[in-house]
């Protein structure tokens, strides 16, 4: 089974460097011209998605309905929300620098979210529930191709999880742009490759 795994297009959050773990941001006009061009880009490159799921946020959902071909195409799933941040969650990086201090923030920064952020979510918690919907996966046929919109924590921790690897050069190298796909294959473990538009 092959998982097209797209990250949601740009939004005001993402160009200001601020964080944007659960609060709910759409896309920007960027973002949205990203949406479509992921959709041409499957198309150019002949994949077709047997199905899409989405995290509930605004930004992953309408990513998803500009990528479906219709609204029955593609499924929300609670388990795709993105990583609790906690008490960073809206914050500028450049202000958390500042109140905990540079270093102590790049420190943090670094390890990619294996520490929690304060009252947030660790990378560990949200491999917990990727793991579960990656075995609900195994309901559907291994020769489909699965479109999973969501975000940069879900989508590091879903790459770990079907890798085996947390170390921390393996988790920056499953960061994932606004502009590209990530395609894997669950049964190998193993990513195929990425496709930039």
């Amino acid at each position: 089974m092959d998982l097209i795994l797209i990250r949601h297009g740009q939004t005001n959050y993402n160009a200001e460097r601020r964080f944007q773990g659960r609060i709910d941001i759409p896309l920007n006009a960027l973002g949205r011209k990203q949406a479509h061009q992921v959709k041409t880009t499957l198309a150019h490159e002949d994949i077709r998605l047997d199905v899409i799921f989405s995290s509930p946020l605004e930004r992953a959902t309408e990513t998803a309905s500009m990528i479906a071909d219709d609204r029955r195409s593609w499924l929300i799933d609670a388990r795709l929300i993105e990583i609790d941040l906690g008490e960073f969650d809206g914050q500028l990086e450049a202000e958390i620098a500042e109140q905990i201090g540079p270093e102590r923030y790049q420190i943090w920064r670094d390890q990619n979210f294996v520490e929690p952020a304060p009252s947030g979510e660790s990378l560990e918690q949200v491999s917990q529930r990727v793991k579960s919907f990656l075995a609900y996966l195994n309901n559907f046929q291994q020769n489909q191709k699965i479109g999973i919109v969501a975000h940069q924590g879900i989508l590091m921790a879903m790459k770990s999880v079907i890798s085996g690897s947390t170390n921390s050069s393996a988790l920056n190298s499953y960061k994932q742009r606004n502009d590209e796909l990530d395609i894997w294959n669950l049964q190998s473990g193993k990513q195929i490759r990425t496709v930039r538009f």
